[in-house]
This record gives structure tokens, C-alpha cells and sequence, in this order.
């Protein structure tokens, strides 16, 4: 894969979570992909489970947005620096209900691809800063 494949595809996935598209930010995953994040919650393995777990992202805002701020990649890997924004006001998030608070933060992925697909996805954020958003800290 080149950079410019992998960048389409961080792009189309990115678009789809931000438009609420579950499917669409799902299709370029591996079937048993893994998720891991930089916090100390269990890795996810596999494409559903991801997109169960990504979904409650999307859920919990109704204006969110995940932008692309850098994109690095080389042979089979990128690291995409992002922004996450949107507003706690849709479904319950790490079990706080809305809060109608902004919630903002920048993160990192390094994600590897076979196939075409992402096989691994890795999460570089602090939770903290989010928590503080929603209130639960």
C-alpha cells in the first residue's frame, strides 16, 4: 500500500465517523483487527467489536468531528495526529449522561495496514482530559 491509498482511507473513515456512519468508518477495517489505546482499558479485537465501541462515540454527540491534523505513513504504517470535537449531548459516555458540555482534545493513531485493510489500530490520548469534559473527574 502507499501513502496516498492509506490516506484515502483514514480520510473516508474519519468522514464517516464524523457523519455518523458507522459502516462507513468500519469498511476498511480488518475483520480481526486490533484496537489498543494508550489508557488502561482491555485491547478490542476485532472489526464489530470496534465498531461497537466507536459507535458510542458517535452516539454520545451530535455535532461530533474527528480531523486529520498530520499524516505520516511509509510501506505498511501511519501515525495520523487528530482532533476530536463535539458536544455531550446525545447518549450516555463512560456512563455520565449529557452534559451539554464541549469536549476537545488531540490524539494520536499509528495504524497498520495489510490487505488494504487496518489490521491495528493504536489510540495515543489522555482519557483524563475528556473525563474532565463529561464531569466524571
Amino acid at each position: 500500500m502507499n501513502v496516498n491509498e492509506m490516506t484515502k482511507i483514514v480520510d473516508e473513515m474519519f468522514e464517516g465517523f464524523s457523519n455518523g456512519d458507522i459502516d462507513k468508518f468500519g469498511a476498511y477495517l480488518a475483520p480481526d483487527m486490533l484496537y489498543e489505546e494508550s489508557s488502561e482499558m482491555p485491547p478490542i479485537v476485532g472489526r464489530e467489536a470496534f465498531k461497537d465501541y466507536a459507535n458510542l462515540w458517535i452516539k454520545c454527540s451530535s455535532d461530533r468531528q474527528l480531523r486529520p491534523i498530520q499524516k505520516l505513513g511509509s510501506a505498511k504504517q501511519m501515525v495520523v495526529q487528530l482532533r476530536y470535537s463535539g458536544t455531550h449531548d446525545g447518549e450516555e459516555m463512560y456512563g455520565i449522561s449529557a452534559t451539554h458540555n464541549q469536549m476537545y482534545f488531540d490524539a494520536a493513531l499509528w495504524l497498520t495496514f495489510s490487505d488494504g485493510k487496518i489490521c491495528k489500530l493504536k489510540a495515543f490520548f489522555n482519557p483524563l482530559q475528556l473525563m474532565g469534559y463529561i464531569g466524571a473527574t
